[in-house]
């Protein structure tokens, strides 16, 4: 049996070969699991998560959006356009609720939530609007990407859709 390779697939096996080191590389953790705080971070997302839901049913629309990251790099994604910019995504929200009442009711539920690294992590979950006596007008999705600052976590991108 010859073990030398034609040319041809001397190639193909060397790009084999670069195809699996690079997915390996890929793949591998930003951190070692060992390394990450998953209840410390947990805790603190969900801590924030529920401020936001609690500071919109209060209609303080002020205290909800600092639990986003003040960041021009923050990302708000709706249905029909792209924030880019904590103020500019302030500035959207005010537009859309100019008063407490107009913000109405809203409950959000986790679905999933993958804690990355002891500095980042992501959120699925469903979104329901509420009438007065709490039955569900409509309802969506959310994808949020956390991102920690020192000891606090933000929401650092949202991707809302109904």
């Amino acid at each position: 049996m010859n073990s030398k390779l034609s040319g041809n697939e001397a190639k193909m096996s060397r790009l084999i070969s670069l195809c699996i080191v690079s997915l390996m590389l890929s793949c591998s953790p930003p951190q070692a699991e060992s390394e990450i705080d998953y209840d410390g971070a947990s805790k603190g997302i969900l801590q924030v998560f529920g401020k936001l839901e609690t500071d919109w049913n209060n209609g303080d629309l002020k205290s909800y959006m600092e639990g986003f990251l003040n960041d021009p790099g923050f990302s708000y994604v709706t249905n029909d356009e792209i924030v880019y910019g904590w103020q500019m995504a302030f500035g959207k929200c005010l537009y859309n609720y100019p008063t407490p009442e107009s913000m109405g009711r809203i409950r959000m539920i986790t679905e999933q939530l993958e804690i990355i690294s002891d500095e980042m992590a992501f959120q699925v979950g469903q979104l329901f609007f509420l009438d007065d006596d709490k039955k569900i007008i409509s309802s969506g999705f959310f994808t949020y990407q956390w991102k920690k600052v020192g000891d606090q976590w933000y929401v650092a991108r949202n991707h809302t859709c109904q």
